[in-house]
């Protein structure tokens, strides 16, 4: 599996508990590493790639530091997209995930003043 990175130089401070951070990206990451084994398992032989990447986003006072954490495993419908973050909902099978992941990053983003997106 590659870890490719894409730092931004010179972004500025941002506020928060830096451990709780830490938690926010090492769910996402094992979540990116879980969708490409999984995707291994269907016989794809692609790139097991995780990319993160930072960057300065928006404008003016919407001004802000981003994270984007991207994988190159199967993808997920829409239906599982809409409750990804839903404590609780896991596509895993019961050994192998909680599903409060996703909903612990949300709301520790949300809680630092933070906004998290997904797509497929």
């Amino acid at each position: 599996m590659e870890m490719e990175l894409d730092l931004a130089p010179q972004l500025p401070d941002v506020s928060g508990n830096p451990f709780a951070l830490e938690e926010v990206m090492l769910n996402l990451v094992n979540n990116a590493r879980d969708a490409l084994e999984e995707r291994r398992k269907s016989g794809w032989t692609g790139p097991a790639r995780i990319r993160i990447d930072t960057f300065l986003g928006g404008e003016g006072v919407l001004r802000c530091v981003s994270i984007r954490v991207q994988d190159w495993g199967a993808g997920m419908s829409a239906t599982v997209l809409a409750k990804a973050f839903d404590p609780f909902f896991t596509t895993k099978s019961p050994d192998a995930g909680t599903g409060l992941g996703l909903a612990i990053c949300k709301g520790i983003v949300e809680q630092s003043g933070g906004r998290i997106e997904m797509a497929s």
